[in-house]
């Protein structure tokens, strides 16, 4: 191939015009992002209600007042996303068509260029297939501006000194054309997750969230299951390693909303998930298979979210996988489960229909996977 042949493209192209003036909001306050990354996907359209923040903001204020240990947990999740900010992603089939279809329309050629494409926001649309426009729509509903970028790149790659990057025996590297995003900034606060929903609905797409988004690290939860109350999970982590928190520490708080105390539950056993955390469904909570049956019953729903997760991870998996399940009680109670597999069984599917908590019903529909479709896994 000539030198001569090789064009390097780098194109900044129209997406669409969705606002002119395009501005980021002010910095937010740590209870506001607190808030945010605690409501993040209640919403049923990306925004989230400022009455609804507001609250939480109240009710975070009025527990770092009461419990002074825990002022300075804030939740670590929102440390790798920004909450103006999401990525959408389309089916395999639909990326390589829209890459076929960028190919025809600005005639690239990735034996001879290197592509470097941008579709980004302008005033004349130029690159408008059926799938972007769809996902425009969508997007031309909420009450905020956005910013769309999509990007291609490929093709031949053309080193410092203008010569072509090669491969061992000698033939010219080439890298087929890929496609990134849509990126999509918004100029207002959203709920990210909470409009991925409504995005994922439309054709082809097959994610829309928030992404990088981190589990590890300083953690709050928030539960509301009762009218009047709500609870709160602080979880601390500290001493990293590449796998995560080496030591995690958690304090358990009730509010009264009416009269706002503020009240430290404590754990009733050692290895109990109080409120569904840990996410550790240790055998070492139940004292015999006996206890096991009593709490898949129990009238907490914590107990029984517990013993249904790690009934269930027993069934599935032959172990729970945690070391502490090691010990002889617990590897005795791992033999009875499995000896009584059937009549587990027809009692966890028996529980599905009489199941009113949503997280235990969750934990009942997904079986021996439960523990690893929530976070943090301990």
């Amino acid at each position: 191939m000539s030198l001569s042949l090789v064009k390097k493209l780098s194109l900044a192209l129209v997406l669409s015009s969705c606002y002119v003036n395009f501005a980021f909001s002010a910095e937010m306050s740590t209870e506001e992002v607190d808030a945010r990354a605690l409501l993040g996907g209640k919403s049923a359209n990306g925004i989230l209600a400022q009455s609804q923040i507001t609250m939480v903001e109240k009710e975070l204020k009025a527990i770092r007042l009461a419990i002074s240990s825990i002022s300075q947990i804030h939740d670590a999740s929102f440390g790798s996303r920004s909450f103006q900010s999401m990525t959408v992603e389309f089916d395999k089939e639909t990326q390589k068509n829209l890459v076929e279809l960028a190919k025809t329309q600005f005639k690239l050629d990735p034996t001879q260029q290197e592509v470097q494409l941008e579709f980004d926001i302008a005033t004349k649309p130029m690159f408008t297939p059926e799938p972007i426009l769809n996902l425009q729509a969508k997007l031309s509903q909420l009450p905020v501006g956005y910013h769309m970028i999509l990007r291609l790149t490929g093709g031949v790659m053309v080193l410092n000194d203008g010569t072509l990057r090669k491969n061992r025996d000698g033939s010219v590297f080439q890298s087929p054309l890929y496609l990134e995003g849509p990126y999509i900034e918004f100029n207002s606060p959203i709920d990210a997750d909470g409009l991925g929903r409504t995005l994922k609905l439309i054709p082809h797409v097959v994610y829309a969230g928030a992404g990088g988004v981190s589990f590890d690290g300083d953690r709050i939860f928030r539960i509301e299951k009762k009218v009047g109350e709500v609870l709160y999970v602080f979880r601390k982590g500290s001493g990293d390693c590449m796998a995560g928190c080496i030591n995690v520490e958690y304090t358990y708080v009730r509010l009264n909303k009416s009269s706002n105390k503020v009240s430290e539950v404590k754990p009733s056993t050692p290895n109990q998930s109080l409120w569904g955390f840990p996410r550790r469904f240790s055998l070492q909570e139940f004292s015999s298979y006996n206890d096991l049956l009593l709490k898949l019953r129990s009238k907490n729903w914590w107990e029984r979210l517990h013993a249904v997760a790690a009934t269930n991870m027993i069934l599935a998996n032959g172990h729970s996988g945690f070391g502490e399940d090691d010990a002889p009680k617990s590897l005795a109670l791992v033999e009875e489960i499995k000896t009584h597999r059937q009549q587990l069984s027809q009692l966890l599917e028996a529980l599905k229909t009489t199941e009113t908590d949503s997280d235990v019903r969750a934990a009942l529909e997904t079986g021996g996977d439960y523990a690893l479709t929530v976070s943090p896994l301990r």
